[in-house]
């Protein structure tokens, strides 16, 4: 497989379904579900993050984030 030119910005929760194909690490975690998220096939995450002073929206979940919430970021893998 190749990189793709894509790139995604993930929230924690958004990248733990990912990591682990389920909500588990954020219900176990959070207390709470998440929605799955809405990504290509072969969606990866890349080991880089941070926390942008000015929030940022999903592109997992779409939901805005707050300002230093946690951010993932996954690229897409090619056949």
């Amino acid at each position: 497989m190749t990189t793709s030119d894509t790139t995604l910005s993930l929230c924690e929760c958004c990248a733990l379904v990912i990591a682990n194909g389920d909500d588990s690490g954020c219900r176990d975690y959070y207390g709470h579900t998440h929605p799955a998220p809405t990504v290509p096939a072969h969606t990866v995450l890349t080991g880089e993050s941070g926390q942008p002073s000015s929030g940022f929206t999903c592109d997992g979940c779409r939901e805005r984030q707050d300002a230093y919430a946690y951010r993932l970021w996954a690229i897409v893998l090619e056949a």
